[in-house]
């Protein structure tokens, strides 16, 4: 199973990679664009408290910075759920107790990362 699982990862990456070309042709047409744009928009008078709006960078940044601690706690409570069921499922599938065991270092590996990425 873990070899079927780490197929399935490796054509998805591939996929992601390949994706990656269409993405930066994108991007690049998205440029040329904006370029085009720019030249024809007018000056605007400046708004009161404007500065208090998130450049489009920094909203993006903290979206993101919100998805990434919603999917680790989201991911903490699913390895909480499958470490509660446990001794059901390793009554019922067996051959599990191994994969179950050898995940625990993995947990240690994510929860670090999860910390340097809060840090940062």
């Amino acid at each position: 199973m873990a070899a079927y699982v780490a197929e399935i990862e490796q054509q998805v990456m591939e996929s992601l990679d390949r994706a990656d070309d269409i993405v930066q042709a994108s991007l690049s047409g998205l440029r040329g664009v904006t370029e085009q744009i720019v030249r024809f928009l007018p000056e605007l008078p400046v708004v009161p408290f404007a500065e208090l709006i998130p450049a489009p960078r920094e909203a993006v940044k903290a979206s993101f910075n919100v998805a990434d601690r919603i999917l680790f706690a989201e991911r903490r409570f699913a390895d909480g759920v499958v470490d509660a069921i446990a001794p059901v499922t390793e009554k019922l599938m067996p051959w599990t107790v191994k994969s179950r065991r050898a995940g625990k270092p993995s947990e240690a590996k994510s929860t670090q990362t999860q910390r340097a990425s809060e840090a940062a």
